[in-house]
């Protein structure tokens, strides 16, 4: 009996320990910082092509980010501000794991492609 408490004591202090640090490194994904996040989902970035028939991708280009859906259009928080997407720049295609992405090269003014994520509550 006393080891079953002591070991979800245990785990729990070990679960107390890691889930602070799992969310952090999610909410570092969806910095919106360049390049932030874009290896793990590169696979799917490079297939995506724009409203004009370009491709998305730069290899450096896309990455998760946090996006709001606004009476405007969508606004997505890119390198600690947020920045218009423009409507011709949303792809109607569903995100590969449920998070917004965004495309857009260092120094552009506004992202070339964007994937709303699923909504959050």
């Amino acid at each position: 009996m006393m080891a079953a408490i002591r070991y979800r004591f245990v785990s729990m202090l070990v679960l107390a320990m890691t889930l602070p640090l799992a969310m952090a490194m999610m909410a570092f994904a969806e910095s919106g910082s360049h390049g932030d996040g874009h290896a793990e989902m590169h696979e799917h970035y490079n297939k995506w092509i724009d409203n004009r028939g370009f491709g998305c991708c730069d290899n450096r280009d896309c990455r998760p980010v946090h996006a709001d859906a606004t009476p405007e259009g969508w606004r997505v928080w890119i390198d600690g501000q947020w920045v218009r997407v423009p409507p011709d720049a949303v792809l109607h295609i569903p995100s590969p794991d449920g998070r917004s992405h965004v495309c857009m090269a260092a120094g552009a003014v506004e992202p070339r492609c964007f994937v709303p994520g699923e909504p959050r509550s």
